[in-house]
């Protein structure tokens, strides 16, 4: 958990500071599918940019999605 955690400070927290909402809708208590968490993240949308492979590694983006789907 903690390397989607350093992936989500490092990439997400400034739109979805600590998984609330901010510029960026909230993401803590929310029932997100893992894919629609890769989807968002890699092809973007609604203000939200992408971000690719070298952005964000294959590895990275499990930890990140187990993460966010951890914000309880």
């Amino acid at each position: 958990m903690a390397a989607g955690q350093t992936v989500f400070q490092q990439s997400c927290n400034s739109c979805h500071p600590n998984g609330n909402a901010g510029v960026g809708p909230a993401l803590r208590g929310k029932n997100l599918s893992a894919d629609r968490i890769t989807t968002q993240v890699r092809n973007g949308g609604g203000g939200m940019p992408a971000f690719s492979s070298s952005q964000i590694g294959d590895q990275q983006l499990n930890d990140l999605v187990a993460y966010v789907q951890s914000l309880k």
